[in-house]
């Protein structure tokens, strides 16, 4: 009798401690990774989420700009918040709120020799945004394969070798116009500007945010 209460009390053991780790699993995949800091992937999809949304007409050029800056400075569990949101109806109003708020960035003086950039460039370029479907929760919205152009356009704002960055006033700023950019562009400027940044390898330091934001960013409308 000792002995089948045993295998009774081991048998819920091992039922119980499933369904914990079931439990554990299934909110796991609803909050993402939970309070930790998004991802560069994470962040990527939450972009594609703001891009669907433009797309579908349900959010002016502000509220995209507002978006991409908010992915930057979400958590991994605001993002997966959002893209469920989104891929239950791109329309709906409240999705944004699920993300955390925009990050605003670090304002960066950049190189001397571009102390005249003027800045209303790159925050015009973010007014004109819409959007593609070149981002991976674009692409499980409609199942249309991701744009490689787009993406390689878009990494190509954020470049570190060169470094582009440094050519922005305001880096989380000028990175996000020069994304909203890219998803406006034709594709065969966005594999030509791409190709462009790739060529600044070979520029002085000194010279880079010139050609940068004088001969590259122009492809796209910058």
């Amino acid at each position: 009798m000792r002995t089948a209460t045993l295998r009774q009390f081991g048998i819920c053991t091992f039922v119980a401690s499933t369904l914990v780790a079931c439990i554990g699993t299934l909110n796991a995949d609803l909050r993402g990774r939970g309070e930790q800091p998004a991802t560069a992937d994470e962040i990527k999809a939450c972009k594609g989420g703001c891009s669907a949304q433009k797309k579908a007409s349900c959010m002016t050029d502000d509220a995209l700009l507002s978006c991409l800056l908010a992915c930057e400075g979400s958590t991994s569990s605001q993002v997966s918040q959002y893209r469920d949101c989104v891929q239950v109806d791109a329309c709906n109003p409240s999705c944004p709120a699920r993300l955390g708020p925009p990050d605003a960035g670090t304002p960066d003086s950049g190189p001397a020799s571009d102390a005249g950039h003027p800045d209303a460039r790159i925050d015009a370029a973010a007014n004109d945004a819409s959007a593609d479907t070149g981002s991976d929760a674009a692409s499980a919205l409609d199942s249309t394969p991701p744009d490689r152009t787009l993406q390689d356009c878009q990494f190509a704002c954020e470049e570190t070798t060169p470094n582009v960055t440094s050519c922005y006033t305001n880096i989380s700023q000028g990175i996000a116009a020069c994304q909203a950019k890219c998803a406006t562009a034709p594709a065969t400027s966005r594999d030509t500007f791409h190709s462009c940044v790739v060529g600044l390898q070979s520029q002085p330091q000194t010279n880079l945010c010139s050609v940068y934001l004088g001969s590259c960013l122009p492809i796209i409308g910058g």
